[in-house]
């Protein structure tokens, strides 16, 4: 049997697929978590057709039998992301080819054709900027005319108007009957045009709807290449409780993702060496890390230097980070240390996990089992203060007040009198300088387990996995479940 194709995409601000502008959109063509109750045939039922047979999923995808049957398949409850690109069954992520043909028929006047033209030649520019990669698509007019359609295989695609108000894109890999650039009149006549044709090659180019993973029951079947990115040009402005601001141009995750897809410029890179844990100041200047040599105490401590790690006295098993670049460690027997400036010296206490914020707050999570985890600390002056509740991980926000992950993997965020808890599940929390907020979730995958951040009040998956995290001054650095040490360059 014909291995069929899977429309999995990579997420990272954007995601491949076709679509229609905001204004455009019809409201009753949104899907609900209940299609995830549907028979496939009760499914397809409930979507409408495009003028060459195909099945219009996410407004302007369009999709046959085969395809539609394993997107349907696909249909979660929901799925944050960000940038994503097409994916296939065998797990590779189809690029569009670096040159292009196109013609274009005669529902476009001479003048239309080239108004086209022009607009193509800009969009194909923006993108090739972005992606770090050279794009060439260039019209073939003794190919224009009656002869300019689906079936005509001296050009890479067609482009042709249709009397609707929805465009179309398509996608890397797809036959050739299937590669149609069909413009809306509506749009073409719009002062959104460039917008709507740098959204549609978005499409060309192997990116999904942005937004397919900020609403629910969309197909998850993707990868993220960047963080969640409402202005991304591949998301809808007036879907998801987004305003209907109309589309406009790439924004800066867009070409991050595009780099990242074409260039192999992507979000997180390794560093050497290999850690337990990671600690970085408020202001993401010094990095220090509980090592992977075996040593009395725990594992060795090394600073980063440059490219490298200096090696340090002591050992460990936690770290945290001042602002001004000296590390709090935490070792295997829990007794808790600070660096001077030359050695570490024994503080009073005992803890199991120990956070610093930009303020210089220090909070502990110390060695008294109980409900929860351990009892959790605030250190006033050179005391320990009990603050009520416990936990397992501990970071502090940039006023000082601490951010902790319980043993039943719950996240709580103390208010100045109380913890109170906050949605989601986590294995440990990091606050940057900046007062974003990351963790990292409860969702195993190869590394560890999911990587998130908080947007308006939101947790949404940005693409990497770990086990401990440290959000610096809100580029924040990992570790993953085989010791390695990873920052993200787009933070």
């Amino acid at each position: 049997m014909a291995m069929r194709k899977k429309w999995q995409l990579l997420a990272a601000g954007l995601f491949v697929v076709s679509c229609g502008t905001a204004a455009d959109l019809d409201e009753e063509s949104v899907r609900t978590t209940e299609e995830q109750t549907l028979s496939f045939d009760e499914f397809r039922t409930t979507l409408p057709v495009d003028d060459s047979g195909r099945y219009i999923v996410e407004w302007d995808l369009l999709l046959d039998d085969e395809q539609l049957y394993d997107y349907w398949l696909e249909l979660p409850s929901s799925h944050p992301g960000s940038l994503i690109i097409n994916r296939l069954t065998d797990g590779s992520t189809p690029l569009q080819a670096s040159t292009l043909t196109y013609c274009i028929d005669n529902s476009f006047n001479n003048g239309d054709k080239d108004k086209v033209e022009g607009m193509i030649t800009t969009v194909v520019s923006n993108w090739s900027s972005a992606a770090g990669k050279t794009f060439s698509v260039t019209r073939n007019r003794s190919q224009d005319g009656t002869g300019c359609t689906n079936a005509n295989n001296n050009v890479s695609f067609n482009v042709r108007k249709l009397s609707g108000s929805t465009s179309f894109g398509f996608f890397p890999g797809e036959a050739r009957s299937n590669r149609e650039l069909k413009i809306a009149g509506s749009h073409f006549n719009s002062t959104d045009f460039g917008g709507i044709m740098r959204h549609e090659f978005g499409h060309i180019y192997g990116f999904r709807h942005e937004h397919i993973r900020l609403c629910p029951a969309e197909n998850t079947s993707y990868k993220e290449l960047t963080r969640v990115d409402r202005p991304s040009i591949m998301h809808y402005p007036n879907v998801c409780g987004d305003g209907n601001a109309p589309l406009g141009n790439l924004s800066d995750y867009d070409k991050k993702g595009a780099r990242c897809a074409y260039s192999g410029q992507c979000e997180w890179i390794g560093f050497a060496g290999a850690a337990n844990d990671i600690g970085v100041s408020a202001n993401g200047q010094h990095v220090w890390a509980i090592g992977n040599t075996p040593a009395t105490g725990g594992f060795s401590i090394h600073r980063r230097s440059g490219s490298t790690w200096q090696t340090m006295p002591g050992a460990g098993v936690a770290i945290a980070v001042e602002p001004g670049g000296n590390a709090w460690v935490v070792n295997d027997q829990q007794s808790i240390f600070r660096y001077n400036g030359s050695t570490f010296v024994q503080v009073s206490g005992a803890a199991r996990d120990i956070a610093v914020g930009a303020n210089g707050k220090v909070w502990i999570i110390g060695n008294t089992a109980d409900s929860g985890g351990y009892l959790i600390y605030r250190r006033d002056g050179s005391a320990w203060t009990p603050v009520g509740g416990a936990a397992v991980r501990i970071s502090v926000d940039p006023s000082g007040n601490a951010w902790v992950v319980n043993d039943q993997q719950n996240i709580y965020k103390y208010n100045g009198s109380t913890f109170v808890q906050q949605s989601g599940g986590a294995r440990d929390v990091s606050i940057g300088g900046d007062g974003s907020i990351w963790i990292i979730g409860n969702t195993p995958e190869l590394g560890g387990y999911g990587i998130y951040e908080r947007v308006s009040g939101e947790w949404f998956k940005t693409t990497g996995s770990a086990l401990r995290i440290s959000a610096g001054d809100g580029t924040p650095w990992i570790v993953n479940d085989q010791k390695g040490i990873w920052y993200n360059r787009w933070e």
